[in-house]
């Protein structure tokens, strides 16, 4: 039987995290308020996505301490993101390694060396993913809403759920700058620092289960088929939202939950090929 998930309002980890993610929606609304402070381009990068890494880095420190690494590692590939941002596909991956090896490597992640490659390999690949997603969808806001849905696909996978629940108070009211507010998208550089936050919460909260960490990953769902199929754009939101949580769903209840890393990486691989097949023939918008 798959066991239920809750999420325990009263925990300190939780109340951390939302008093992070409450302050960084007041100065997202601040900022989106003022025309000539939008008008630089440093906040072009992504109001949303960095102030949910940065609340979320306050949270984790305050309740866990967050290790340097992860500190250095989410900023540097933050303003590698940004300033790649217009820069080709290559260029813009080439540009976050250093940030994300810094996270892999020294942001205190237990277990075995391939959980460290996979964060590495997430970070790389998931920032460019994220992005090209949250693009496609910012005139409608849906980005910072479909990252906490992902984030919430974590807290249901990972057996150690004391990081993700931080990330889970943070995502809720920083989610409302996208949908329904409408006054942040991730952007490049925040979709890069979102990531590595998601990447090594996965790694950390899996380490009691290893497939979790997969499942974890999983969880960017729509964010990795959206962009390979390139349909996303002309898809209603519901739609959008809908399919998302589905493959958040699978990732995080199915795959996740599977005694081997083995069956956790068939499982993510299929639901992925299977989301890509269908979403590539989802019905555009009239």
């Amino acid at each position: 039987m798959i066991p239920a998930v809750t999420i325990p309002l009263d925990r300190t980890e939780f109340l951390n995290g939302l008093a992070a993610g409450s302050i960084a929606l007041a100065i997202g609304v601040l900022v989106s308020a003022a025309p000539r402070v939008l008008a630089r381009p440093a906040l072009r990068w992504g109001s949303a996505g960095l102030l949910f890494a940065g609340a979320a880095l306050a949270g984790l420190d305050r309740t866990h301490g967050a290790p340097g690494g992860l500190v250095g590692g989410a900023a540097l590939v933050a303003v590698a993101a940004g300033v790649a941002a217009r820069l080709p596909l290559a260029f813009r991956l080439a540009a976050v390694v250093p940030g994300a090896w810094l996270v892999a490597a020294h942001g205190a992640i237990p277990g075995r060396s391939w959980v460290r490659v996979l964060v590495f390999a997430t970070i790389v690949a998931g920032s460019a993913l994220v992005a090209d997603l949250d693009r496609r969808t910012a005139r409608r806001g849906l980005g910072p809403l479909l990252f906490a849905v992902s984030v919430g696909g974590v807290y249901a996978t990972v057996p150690d759920t004391e990081q993700a629940l931080v990330l889970i108070g943070v995502a809720a009211p920083v989610a409302l700058l996208g949908w329904p507010l409408r006054r942040g998208t991730l952007g490049p550089a925040g979709s890069a620092a979102s990531v590595a936050v998601l990447a090594w919460t996965a790694a950390v909260g899996g380490v009691g289960r290893p497939s979790s960490i997969v499942g974890a990953v999983g969880c960017l769902g729509l964010f990795v088929v959206g962009p390979v199929s390139r349909r996303t754009s002309g898809v209603a939101a519901p739609v959008v939202v809908a399919a998302h949580a589905l493959l958040v769903l699978v990732s995080a209840r199915v795959a996740g939950l599977r005694t081997t890393v083995h069956a956790a990486v068939t499982v993510v691989l299929l639901e992925l090929v299977v989301g890509v097949a269908v979403w590539g023939t989802a019905r555009r918008r009239p």
